[in-house]
């Protein structure tokens, strides 16, 4: 409930705009050894989702993944369509497939088992006083949950980590 800060409605959004304003926008303020490599949707990719939350989220994990790699490096953001349930991760998504899946990735130190157990538990943070409030992450998870969505994380210490965001897309007839 503390992730659903407005009520407006979950519709089919094109979300490779959102994408792609988002990350004109983290790149705009970037410091010049950050840097975002997206690969630009050709076509919209619709899918269930409020676009003003989907930026929070967006801004969300572009942020923290800076942070990671002390602003240094790329992050690289991907996005795929038609997906179908994934497999093998912790929470499953209410939704039903096919899913478009918005996956962002850096460079960073990565993260231990112990700390990737906790990442969406309220409160919970690895940064120092005064640097976050173990907010965010919830808050994120929170937010695609309310679309019929889940967020996953890939990670390996040393290697970096990739969130992905799984949101279910309309049912399309012909």
């Amino acid at each position: 409930s503390m992730a659903r800060t407005d009520h407006q409605p979950v519709e089919a959004c094109d979300i490779a705009e959102v994408v792609s304003e988002t990350v004109a926008s983290a790149r705009d303020l970037a410091p010049s050894d950050l840097h975002y490599r997206l690969s630009e949707a050709q076509t919209p990719i619709w899918a269930k989702a409020q676009p003003g939350e989907l930026r929070q989220v967006l801004l969300n994990l572009l942020n923290n993944a800076a942070e990671a790699m002390q602003y240094k490096g790329d992050i690289t953001v991907t996005l795929r369509e038609g997906v179908g349930k994934p497999k093998g991760i912790d929470l499953m998504p209410a939704g039903e497939p096919p899913f478009a899946c918005i996956s962002i990735g850096d460079e960073g130190p990565g993260m231990e088992p112990a700390v990737r157990q906790r990442i969406f538990e309220p409160f919970f943070t690895t940064k120092a006083i005064g640097r976050g409030t173990g907010l965010g992450l919830p808050v994120v998870q929170g937010l695609v949950i309310g679309w019929g969505g889940v967020v996953s994380v890939d990670t390996t210490p040393g290697k970096g980590t990739t969130f992905h965001v799984w949101i279910p897309q309309p049912n399309v007839t012909n």
